[in-house]
């Protein structure tokens, strides 16, 4: 499994219909929703970008967050 920052990281590829376009990639997900596991990001790069642009902005973007997380979960949670 690719990482991205030290997390696991899955790339989703969809069809013109909206389907995963790797049936693969159902099975590996399913093995990232192991016990434990509490928090799941979504980003997505739109029609305008390729995977290598993609990553280009996410890799520094997530290396930031991930520094960040840790203080961030410290907190209790707003309640809403």
């Amino acid at each position: 499994m690719a990482t991205i920052a030290g997390s696991p990281f899955e790339w989703l590829s969809f069809d013109a219909e909206g389907g995963l376009a790797d049936v693969g990639t159902q099975g590996r997900l399913a093995g990232l929703l192991s016990p434990g596991i509490t928090d799941l990001v979504v980003m997505s790069h739109g029609w305008k970008t390729d995977q290598a642009g993609a990553w280009s902005l996410y890799e520094p973007l997530w290396t930031h967050v991930s520094d960040a997380w840790p203080e961030a979960t410290d907190r209790p949670l707003r309640g809403y």
